[in-house]
């Protein structure tokens, strides 16, 4: 069963590699927002809102609001970052900023993000293989994280802020 409604904000991090930058993970902060998560604005039109406010000129760093806002309020629920010490990428949601426990995470599924795919990462569903605090993870309505398409730079390292919503059971 559904257990929280959240939003991550952060960087998809990349190394240029043979012309193509190759995804190393990802840095976020991850906020509860399972009280507001049926209002329109939330629901329906996160990536939209989140894309425009993060291309107005002069840049409203709407992640660093969120996070001032997260601070006085606290509702941080976790840190998402990627575990290496497998030998591969695995997704980590660590909810002991918030008083709980942790997720590994296993990609099962990705597809597309449905309304910019070029700018917008996948929409991902994933299952736990460590850690109790979910047993299943959607990440939808992404907003921003795609590198540029190429890179010429060998071993250049760049980090695209993105948004997305999760959803923990």
């Amino acid at each position: 069963s559904l257990s929280q409604v959240t939003i991550g904000f952060g960087t998809q991090n990349y190394t240029c590699t043979g012309g193509k930058f190759v995804n190393v993970g990802a840095l976020a902060q991850v906020f509860d927002i399972s009280c507001i998560q049926e209002l329109p604005a939330i629901s329906a039109n996160l990536a939209a809102a989140i894309n425009e406010i993060q291309g107005l000129e002069g840049g409203i760093a709407f992640e660093n609001w969120i996070a001032k806002v997260a601070q006085w309020s606290g509702f941080k629920l976790a840190d998402h970052y990627f575990d290496t010490s497998s030998g591969s990428l695995a997704p980590v949601f660590n909810f002991q900023v918030s008083g709980g426990d942790f997720v590994i995470g296993k990609k099962l599924q990705d597809l597309p993000d449905p309304t910019n795919p070029a700018v917008n990462v996948d929409w991902l569903q994933l299952t736990a293989v460590a850690g109790d605090a979910a047993k299943f993870l959607v990440r939808e309505q992404t907003a921003g994280g795609q590198p540029p398409a190429s890179c010429s730079i060998e071993n250049e390292t760049l980090q695209v802020p993105y948004a997305a919503k999760y959803w923990f059971f």
